[in-house]
């Protein structure tokens, strides 16, 4: 019998400010990343949103579930995410008056194989 495979990751709905920042209208929030797993393998980090796998568009918890089930040891999977930014320390002189900019986002994709 064929095991769903798993990607190791909790994940969650995306908050309307965080699709915003992404400039994304769907796609869910890692929270958590099982050390070891397939999701840690390819990078997957907290924090970064998935917006599709495998060309699949990503808006729920179920559509992830939906597609995980299709899929089985050995298929290789591409997620294309957004990823939050490193925030830019202040240079020293521009002053507490400089604007805090709201996080920004990176699209990148992270792909592998799924383990046997």
């Amino acid at each position: 019998s064929v095991t769903n495979a798993k990607f190791g990751v909790r994940i969650r709905p995306t908050s309307e400010s965080e699709r915003e920042a992404a400039g994304v209208d769907k796609g869910v929030v890692v929270t958590t990343v099982d050390e070891g797993s397939f999701a840690d393998d390819i990078g997957l980090q907290e924090r970064d949103i998935i917006v599709s796998v495998n060309r699949q568009t990503v808006a729920s918890i179920e559509d992830v579930r939906n597609l995980q089930s299709k899929l089985k040891p050995g298929d290789a999977v591409a997620f294309r995410i957004m990823r939050p930014a490193p925030v830019p320390t202040p240079r020293p002189g521009t002053g507490a008056g400089a604007q805090q900019r709201p996080t920004s986002y990176l699209g990148t994709y992270l792909a592998g194989t799924l383990p046997r």
